[in-house]
């Protein structure tokens, strides 16, 4: 029976579309045994016998490709090929695929989720309050404040839009805009210098980097 590699730890006993069809289709599934990423090492050693691999960020390089000769398929569970050496796939025949459109209102979230924590002071609040200092001390709103974007793609735009829904000013860089989504949402582009000055900083007691502050006196 042909085998596949689940890789992802995240997707170990995850209960998916995905199974039904690999198992309905005849193929094995082997989880790797340390929920963690897999080193080069633990996946030359889970490779053998191993045909298609649903794959994270392990290291498919040269060196693990020509071990294995007997894979045919990575497939990415993301967008990026950086963890795959395509020339090497390329030689090898190896079929190698990501999975567009899936994860960048999961990285918008998480980013919201970060930008969140910085406005409201959340760890500080956090830490007094299991000290049982209980401390009071006034936050940052988000409404009204300006919400610079780096790269208006897939993932800065879906992160625009969350700061459009809390009431925030949306400026942008990006060297390929998307005319269409910049007028339908109102944002304004700038050149990164531009954006850099112009954004808000949402921690009260977090200055701009080194970075940020030889752009803003450019």
């Amino acid at each position: 029976m042909p085998r596949v590699l689940i890789a992802p730890a995240p997707l170990a006993g995850l209960q998916a579309p995905f199974i039904p069809a690999l198992l309905d289709a005849g193929f094995e599934l082997v989880y790797p045994k340390r929920r963690a990423q897999l080193t080069e090492q633990e996946l030359l050693d889970i490779l053998p016998g191993i045909v298609a691999s649903l794959a994270g960020s392990e290291p498919y390089n040269r060196k693990v490709l020509a071990a294995h000769p007997q894979l045919k398929v990575v497939a990415r569970v993301g967008v990026g090929y950086d963890a795959v050496d395509c020339d090497a796939a390329t030689d090898r025949g190896v079929a190698v695929t990501v999975t567009p459109n899936t994860n960048h209102d999961a990285v918008a979230e998480h980013t919201f989720m970060l930008i969140l924590a910085l406005a409201k002071d959340l760890i500080n609040q956090h830490t007094g309050t299991l000290a049982q200092k209980w401390p009071r001390k006034a936050t940052l709103p988000l409404r009204g404040r300006t919400l610079g974007v780096a790269g208006l793609g897939r993932i800065g735009k879906a992160v625009a839009l969350r700061g459009l829904a809390f009431g925030m000013k949306i400026i942008a860089c990006d060297p390929f805009p998307d005319r269409k989504f910049l007028s339908e949402h109102a944002v304004q582009l700038l050149d990164w210098a531009e954006v850099v000055r112009q954004s808000d900083y949402l921690s009260l007691h977090m200055p701009p980097s080194k970075e940020a502050r030889h752009l803003i006196n450019a």
